[in-house]
């Protein structure tokens, strides 16, 4: 690092005096800077409190080269081609289409009110999609995480100092409540089923049926293999799914969501027999998908929800059975903690937050609950209370 007065004595012959700032970047690349008094008022004190600002910041490994950071969108191809399955990349991949004015912006020049900007946009709509509306808060926090992790990646190759990200709250954690006005009742279920029954479409029928009764989603319907379905233990093992955007080469099948999601959940004899059937219909081998289209193709998410979608007018999609089960499921006794492992949820929290509204009379029973609690503190709980609390009923008070 040297500060360096050109001229060294005396004036230029024309010009101003300069105050050049020079120094080697991690890289060894030689950097400078120059300083005159066209743009600071003291330049000689200005160009030496840079040279000790770019000390400070080369010694402690903070240093970052922001004249020639890239651009978000030109940094974003390497944050595609890391990723470890098809299903990571084409999210990522999607989150690249959507980057909105981020992409054009040099990383180092992001700031919070532009990522506020952009989480506003995915929530209220994108104008560059013709007929977004928004996108569900889900959606939101797995767009969110792959746009913070292509900046920590940045940080951790010394492009970044620190990622912005981490300045701005982001969409929020958790799921978003369901909709209990939005989802199909069991008339149009089953309305839908037969349906497609009768219009020769029914594969389709045996997938709604299947998703109902264990809540799986598309993705993991479209690639269930036969091998993974155990009749005599009467469970379905959910070990992969459909990729929605198969890379070239690639089978189709890909890892399931998260680690929580691999999981086998408990399936009726009728959901069973149903399975048994279509497979009579359509045999295949065991490591073949239990399902598959006119064509021969995989049943990827969007084909799913398509097929639906084309079935019913009442407007729900697929992806509302798999809310009907867990809803079904609470109502009838069954414990947050068993619907998460059924759901594959990751904690039973994201089950508790996403279905804890849609069950009124859990009010009720709060109430009635706290009423005999009320009534034992004053000796007024019936007997078989008195004998589960252990306690003497207590004098009555004056």
């Amino acid at each position: 690092m040297s500060v360096q007065r050109r001229p060294k004595t005396g004036k230029p012959k024309s010009g101003r005096v300069r105050w050049i700032v020079r120094y080697y970047d991690p890289s060894g690349r030689e950097r400078y800077k120059t300083f005159t008094s066209a743009k600071y008022k003291k330049p000689e004190k200005a160009a030496k409190a840079y040279d000790e600002e770019q000390s400070r910041l080369l010694r402690r490994r903070e240093w970052v080269d922001e004249d020639n950071a890239p651009l978000l969108k030109d940094l974003w191809p390497l944050w595609e081609a890391l990723a470890t399955n098809d299903g990571t990349r084409a999210v990522r991949q999607l989150v690249g289409k959507n980057l909105g004015d981020l992409g054009s912006t040099k990383i180092t020049e992001l700031r919070p009110t532009q990522l506020r900007g952009w989480q506003a946009t995915l929530q209220t709509g994108r104008p560059w999609v013709k007929g977004c509306t928004g996108l569900s808060l889900n959606t939101r926090v797995n767009w969110w995480t792959q746009l913070s992790g292509c900046l920590h990646m940045a940080v951790t190759d010394e492009m970044l100092l620190v990622n912005p990200c981490s300045k701005v709250p982001g969409p929020g954690a958790g799921a978003e409540p369901v909709d209990p006005r939005m989802l199909p009742t069991l008339d149009q279920i089953r309305a839908a089923v037969a349906h497609a029954d009768d219009t020769g479409r029914d594969t389709i029928a045996t997938m709604i049926i299947l998703a109902v009764s264990t809540g799986m989603r598309p993705g993991e319907v479209g690639g269930l293999r036969w091998r993974n379905v155990d009749r005599q233990a009467g469970v379905i093992h959910v070990v992969e799914q459909t990729v929605q955007r198969p890379a070239e080469g690639s089978d189709g099948w890909g890892p399931v969501k998260t680690r929580s999601s691999r999981r086998k959940i408990p399936a009726p004899p009728e959901t069973l027999n149903r399975l048994r059937e279509h497979r009579l219909r359509h045999p295949a081998a065991a490591d073949d998908a239990m399902f598959r289209t006119a064509t021969g193709l995989l049943w990827s998410s969007d084909r799913i929800n398509h097929a639906v979608k084309n079935l019913t007018d009442d407007g729900w999609g697929f992806h509302a059975l798999r809310h009907v089960y867990a809803t079904s499921q609470l109502a009838r006794g069954r414990s947050i903690k068993a619907v998460q492992k059924a759901l594959g949820h990751a904690s039973a929290a994201t089950t508790m937050d996403t279905y804890w509204h849609v069950l009124p009379d859990e009010e009720d029973l709060l109430r009635g609950s706290a009423s005999s609690l009320v009534r034992a503190l004053y000796g007024q709980e019936p007997p078989e209370l008195r004998t589960a609390t252990g306690g003497a009923k207590p004098e009555n008070p004056r």
